[in-house]
């Protein structure tokens, strides 16, 4: 967010103070701005999961460790023992 942030900052320099247009500084801020909706959209679906029922008992990749009789832990791993 800081990075969109900056780059609006130094378009609007770019317009008010030197009154110059930079294409490749133009290129920069669409990129930044472009990775700034997609990072949104990421977090947006990310706070959208489900944390209720069968949800709450799934593991970080989907699957259901509660039926196993111990903590989360993927297959292969044995705990730190």
């Amino acid at each position: 967010m800081s990075g969109a942030i900056f780059a609006g900052w130094l378009s609007d320099l770019e317009l008010a103070v030197i009154d110059a247009v930079c294409r490749w500084c133009i290129a920069s801020a669409v990129v930044t701005l472009g990775l700034l909706a997609s990072e949104g959209i990421g977090v947006a679906r990310l706070l959208a999961v489900p944390v209720s029922g069968d949800a709450a008992a799934a593991g970080p990749i989907g699957h259901d460790w509660s039926e196993r009789g111990h903590q989360a832990l993927p297959p292969g791993v044995d705990g730190g023992a």
